[in-house]
């Protein structure tokens, strides 16, 4: 008897809506555990704002919605490359806020890879694992933030030199989004998380800008209420100490929300291109080896 063993299908693509959706699913399924974990790994940005509070006059704060271009880590550095800064204090500040940004998003991803895989991992578990993991991940996002400093430092800072790093910046950033991820779910070394996410990036680059633009394009527009909320009660150009506070634990409290959310998407994002690669590969190992569709079944 001859049976037709037909060749694997194509994997269709998650939509940008499926990645948001099963992202805002998973998010508030387990919102008090993300939003607690976001804390701890943010727990140096809160210690260095809170002195910021008590010595106002020695400290600058962190990135946290202290103006429109300080709504991540990524945004602040950008604007202090492009403006031509420098400013020590002002560096360091934006490398904390960097710091604890990545703690948050290694712990995220980990996190939510468990629950996509029906594994339960405690909170404590995934701490474990991100400290473990975090100097692979400080490898692995550190030569594409220096590249992107150094770039922009040597740039001239006119409208056709911001220009050419803005360029740069959309073709660099892209292929690297993924070197957490694999460091996170495949356990790679800094440099080979780097090769991993130039290798899912490859063949998907226009997809993969298109849905990271998309998102973060999101992102800004939730981002209004509470940067308008922080802009209103910083009028007075002297914020006593309780408005501080209150407008730093705003920015925390959507900066906690909002990178949980890229960091899920983008995990999402990085298994469904990595599944269908991977089924493409099995398609073609099983072409090879088989000479033909039809096989004969005993």
């Amino acid at each position: 008897m001859n049976e037709v063993v037909a060749m694997p299908t194509p994997i269709r693509p998650l939509s940008l809506d499926d990645i948001v959706s099963e992202t805002i699913t998973v998010l508030l399924r387990r919102l008090p555990q993300f939003l607690l974990l976001a804390m701890l790994a943010n727990l140096p940005v809160i210690f260095w704002q809170l002195l910021t509070v008590a010595s106002p006059d020695q400290w600058v704060a962190p990135p946290r919605f202290q103006t429109i271009t300080e709504t991540s880590p990524l945004a602040a550095l950008l604007a202090y490359v492009l403006n031509g800064r420098d400013n020590l204090p002002v560096f360091v500040a934006i490398a904390v806020a960097g710091l604890s940004g990545l703690m948050q998003t290694a712990g995220t991803t980990l996190y939510a890879y468990q629950l996509t895989q029906n594994h339960n991992l405690t909170l404590a578990q995934t701490l474990q694992q991100m400290l473990i993991r975090l100097p692979a991940i400080l490898l692995g996002s550190a030569l594409p933030t220096l590249l992107i400093v150094v770039l922009g430092q040597q740039l001239p800072k006119t409208f056709w030199g911001n220009s050419l790093f803005v360029l740069a910046l959309l073709i660099i950033y892209p292929r690297f989004l993924f070197a957490t991820a694999s460091v996170m779910t495949e356990q790679a070394t800094g440099l080979n998380a780097l090769w991993r996410s130039l290798q899912i990036t490859h063949a998907n680059y226009w997809r993969v800008l298109g849905t990271w633009l998309v998102l973060e394009l999101v992102i800004a527009m939730a981002l209004l209420m509470p940067t308008l909320l922080i802009g209103l009660s910083s009028i007075n150009l002297v914020l006593g100490t309780t408005q501080r506070l209150v407008n730093f634990s705003i920015g925390n409290l959507t900066i906690f929300i909002v990178e949980s959310f890229r960091s899920i998407a983008l995990l999402y994002l990085f298994l469904d291109i990595r599944r269908r690669q991977g089924r493409r590969r099995q398609g073609r190992r099983w072409s090879d080896g088989q000479g033909a569709v039809e096989v004969a079944i005993v």
